[in-house]
């Protein structure tokens, strides 16, 4: 008998859990067990809903019971969980993370006037985003040089901070210089979405990769430790130049990461709600609220990746359907049996390591991220089996000692590498010219 927990709105956290039995948001009541049932030792099953809609799970979940992990969508799992149960993923994807948010996270929204958050009801995305993120991080903060705001705001007086400046481009905010060493503001993160304004006037341009680039090259000089979280824009019927914009976003960014920056991407385009605009430009309600779970998401992605994950420390088992995924990410994991049916997924980046106890079958397929800049010759542990006995079977299309190519290099899998039954990657050449 499963506990369900049916269609749980996009990034809408969990709160802490005890003894496997959730604790949610009082919007969101979980079902009564049946009479008798005891709660602490029966699975839990959590549905994500759309493919584009995501749940964080930040609550500890305990017990012996197992977690059922269904719908299309993504559940972000961290923590430190001990339940001790199965866990299976039906369908979607279960993504592994680390610890929660800091407590004392510094946020900069910074942008134009959609971070101010023109035609919106609660400062824009930065009220929502209040909400979601205070039961999480209670001690978190919005920083910046302005304090301006809509009136009937939900947000407290100490939470009216942010860059947010209408009708600003790229370059202006670079010769705001808001970071300059010495101006008392330091934020941990900064939320960048900018580019809408940009677009005035004949739509896209090369000039403006050249203005983003600046941009980032100050923020970046200026507060080397802050993670930049750089968002692409929203649709809209009133600019021309969206999509083209977005591609040299990413572009953009990718060149950064690649050259050590700390600065990543948030979304903020794909599967943008029909009825999300007011305008043709500004996000309404419904938008705002949208884009406040996208920076969630991003935010925790952050925070949930390259370091080790106590996720699944403790479950006996893990078992990925068919059209199912189990996400590893870039961290260090740990579980008992592993089975990846036909049709599963495992999707992993080289400096992943899946630790299993027990007995690991694969049968599914390996989805394989690298970012750039590694160095061929260079080789990876992403499955350890720590118990004796062989792996039993091979990824689809990737038996013994095969090569294959993915993320622009050429890579060769071996079954038996280290002590003779871990899964270990070769990096052969980047296959970039």
């Amino acid at each position: 008998m499963f506990i369900r927990i049916m269609k749980i709105q996009p990034l809408l956290p969990l709160l802490s859990a005890a003894a496997i039995a959730l604790s949610i948001c009082p919007a969101i009541a979980a079902p009564a067990p049946p009479s008798g049932m005891d709660r602490a030792n029966k699975p839990v099953v959590i549905e994500t809903g759309a493919e584009s809609e995501s749940v964080v799970q930040p609550g500890q979940l305990t017990g012996t019971g197992g977690l059922v992990k269904t719908g299309t969508g993504t559940l972000l799992l961290v923590g430190s969980n001990d339940f001790s149960g199965p866990t299976v993923v039906r369908s979607g994807t279960l993504k592994l993370g680390r610890a929660p948010l800091p407590e004392d996270l510094r946020i900069m929204p910074m942008g134009d006037s959609i971070t101010y958050g023109d035609k919106g009801p609660d400062a824009g995305y930065r009220g929502p985003l209040f909400k979601l993120l205070k039961p999480l991080a209670a001690g978190f903060t919005y920083v910046g040089s302005l304090a301006t705001v809509q009136a009937n705001l939900s947000l407290p007086a100490d939470q009216h901070r942010h860059e947010g400046h209408s009708g600003w481009t790229a370059a202006q905010l670079t010769a705001g210089n808001f970071l300059a060493p010495g101006n008392g503001v330091d934020p941990d993160v900064i939320l960048l979405q900018i580019g809408t304004n940009d677009l005035l006037g004949g739509g896209y341009r090369p000039q403006l990769q050249s203005n983003l680039e600046t941009l980032l090259t100050q923020l970046s000089s200026n507060r080397p430790s802050a993670r930049i979280i750089l968002a692409t824009l929203p649709p809209s019927t009133k600019r021309k130049g969206v999509a083209e914009y977005n591609t040299m976003v990413l572009t953009v960014a990718a060149t950064f990461h690649a050259a050590g920056k700390k600065i990543t991407l948030c979304d903020n385009n794909s599967n943008f709600p029909a009825e999300g605009l007011a305008d043709g430009t500004h996000p309404n309600e419904i938008g705002y609220q949208w884009l406040a779970k996208q920076w969630l998401s991003a935010l925790f992605s952050l925070h949930s990746s390259g370091g080790t994950s106590q996720a699944l420390s403790h479950s006996a088992s893990v078992t990925v359907e068919e059209n199912a995924t189990l996400d590893v990410n870039e961290n260090i994991a740990a579980t008992g049996n592993l089975i990846i049916k036909p049709g599963g997924n495992l999707a992993v980046q080289p400096t992943a390591n899946l630790r299993c106890g027990g007995s690991v079958t694969l049968a599914g397929k390996l989805s394989l991220t690298a970012p750039p800049g590694l160095a061929p010759g260079s080789r990876f542990t992403i499955l350890e089996k720590t118990s004796p006995g062989a792996i039993s079977g091979t990824f689809t299309d990737h038996p013994e000692a095969s090569t294959f190519t993915a993320s622009g290099y050429e890579w060769r899998i071996t079954y038996t590498g280290s002590d003779g039954n871990d899964v270990v990657l070769s990096l052969l050449r980047s296959t970039v010219p």
